[in-house]
This record gives structure tokens, sequence and C-alpha cells, in this order.
């Protein structure tokens, strides 16, 4: 039963939520922004509204409002869920996915969407997990709330009978530039067609520089690169444990009014760990474990190698197993 539509930024190419409709604000800290793209999907379920709600991400747009909000998600890999996302389906990076509460819930959801296509559950035994505080994007650091969450759940996890070892994946120095440069070209794509007289500062910049680049993005060969740079790393691990976020969510503000420079540079502050795995292609969850000092949930990241949603979501289960989190946000 679809109960309405949810708020996004224009287009959906920004990590914050606000436009013509409004301003989507975390139901934990109203002062703080619910993410994006789908942050308005994020705040109702986060608020109780609904039990359950349908978000895609092209580079972190389920995983960085399920974060900043204390939700489950997964953002499938490539070909598990139908997806022709916008006018040139983001290049094929993004996925539609779900915005839940708990593991189960999230598994239900995404099973009903893969239609069969999703692995049956099943006990993976010990998994070998490394867990990263690296920025995948130079020269971000990781806030201390984010940073404990990520050594917390290490701990948990090793106590569960996982064997987790500090680990950094091999992340090109030319992956923030990689970021960039598809981030922008999806933009450029999908504002073919639209009178650009309308678009909003921010998005106007973002498409008109992702033209040089739309050609580059198309061919692939800078996503078979970073794929090809991280498969032996996923050979000698299983699953890669980092941060959701490297800070809490930006404030609450009119952000589709601000410049391009300072949009991008709020969102990379805040989300370095999340667009590694739409170039891929690969599976990527968000989980909630521990708090952020002003008492929102704080999150970890799990990655896997492609095949391994129903791993990273029994691993999830074990989390929330170990660390339950509160549901929703408390209201009035």
């Amino acid at each position: 039963v679809v109960v309405g539509l949810t708020n996004v930024p224009e287009l959906c190419v920004f990590g914050t939520t606000e436009g013509v409709l409004g301003t989507s604000r975390n139901p934990w800290d109203p002062a703080r922004s619910a993410g994006g793209s789908s942050g308005g999907s994020a705040a109702a379920v986060a608020a109780g509204m609904v039990p359950l709600a349908l978000g895609n991400d092209g580079m972190g747009s389920l995983r960085i409002p399920a974060a900043t909000c204390g939700l489950v998600t997964l953002k499938p890999g490539h070909g598990v869920v139908p997806a022709r996302i916008g006018e040139g389906d983001w290049f094929g990076m993004a996925e539609n996915g779900p915005l839940a509460t708990t593991v189960a819930d999230a598994r239900l959801m995404l099973a009903v969407l893969a239609d069969g296509a999703l692995p049956d559950r099943e006990d993976s035994g010990t998994l070998r997990v490394a867990a990263s505080l690296r920025s995948p994007l130079a020269g971000i650091p990781v806030s201390r709330p984010y940073a404990r969450a990520v050594r917390e759940a290490a701990g948990a996890l090793m106590q569960a009978g996982h064997q987790v070892r500090r680990a950094d994946p091999p992340y090109p120095a030319s992956l923030s530039v990689t970021a960039l440069t598809h981030w922008t070209a999806v933009a450029s794509v999908d504002a073919r067609g639209l009178d650009r007289r309308l678009l909003t500062r921010r998005t106007r910049v973002h498409a008109a520089l992702g033209r040089h680049f739309v050609g580059r993005v198309a061919d692939g060969g800078d996503r078979e690169r970073l794929r090809e740079r991280l498969e032996p790393f996923f050979a000698e691990y299983d699953v890669l444990l980092t941060p959701a976020l490297a800070r809490r969510s930006p404030r609450a503000e009119p952000w589709h009014q601000r410049g391009w420079l300072r949009n991008v540079m709020a969102n990379s502050a805040c989300s370095p760990f999340t667009p590694p795995w739409n170039l891929t292609g690969w599976p990527a969850m968000s989980v909630p474990f521990g708090t952020l000092d002003s008492g929102a949930p704080c999150a970890v990241q799990l990655v896997g190698r492609p095949g391994s949603e129903a791993a990273l979501l029994e691993l999830a289960e074990r989390i929330e197993a170990l660390r339950p989190w509160r549901r929703t946000a408390p209201i009035g």
C-alpha cells in the first residue's frame, strides 16, 4: 500500500534533502538534515509514519539517510533488483533498495524487490572481516563517534566468532576525481531536455560540469579499473567494515539556495565512504551502531563482494542481536 511520495533533492544528486517542497529533517535531531537523496523516505520511516520505504542509491543515497536517521538499508549489487533509474540509468550505478527499522524488515522488502533473485538465507560461518577507518576520498577525517562505532562493532563481531583485522582497501589516489566525474555526469544526462533556467544554481553547475565527462563515464573504464584494484582485497576478506559516514549530517538548511562548491564540500566531508561501492557495483549496507554526542544514531557500513547480499544481511542481523537499537525516534 503506497502511502505517499517523499521529498528528494533536485535530480536526486545531493546528500541533503530540500527544495521547493521544503526541508527534510532528521527526526532524531531536527536541527540536522535527514540526509539524501532519499531523505524524505528515511525521515518518514524514522519518525514512525510508515514501517518501510523505498529509496535508491547512486552515490550513497540510501546509506547516507539511513545512517543519519538510524535505519537499516542495503544497496544491492548490480542486477539483483531492477533499476533503470533516471534518463541515463546513472550509468548502471544506481540501485533501488529498502529503508527499514530492522534487518528482518529490510530482508523481507529486498526479497520482494528482487523477486526471487536474492540468495536464500544461510549460515556463512566464520567470516573474515576487515575493519577500516581510512577515508576513500583523500584528506577527509573521521569524527570520533564514527571511529568508535567501527572499533566497537569490530569487537562485537570478534566476540561472535568472526575473524576481524584492521586493514585498509587499496583505494587509488584518483578516487576523488573518479567519484566527482561520475557524480556530475549523471546529473548532466538527467538534465537533458529540461529548462536549465528553472534548475537551482547548484544543480545547474553540477550538470554543466558533468557534460565534459559523459563520454568518459559511459566508457566504464574507470569503474573496471577500480574493480580490478579492489578484487584482491575482497579475495582476502569476506566483508569490509567502515564508518557509514565520516561525521554527522549537515544542518537542516536551504542547501538548494547555497553555492555548488559549498554543497559538494559539505556532502564529501560527511559521506566519503559510500561512492566506491556504486562505482564497483558491489553490495553495501548501513547498520545502526552506537550514538552521536547529540543522542542521534551512529552507524557502520558493511561491504561485500558481488553476490554477498545474504551474508551481509546475516552479519547485520548478528550486530542487531548483539547491539539492538531503538527503532524510531522519540517524537513529541
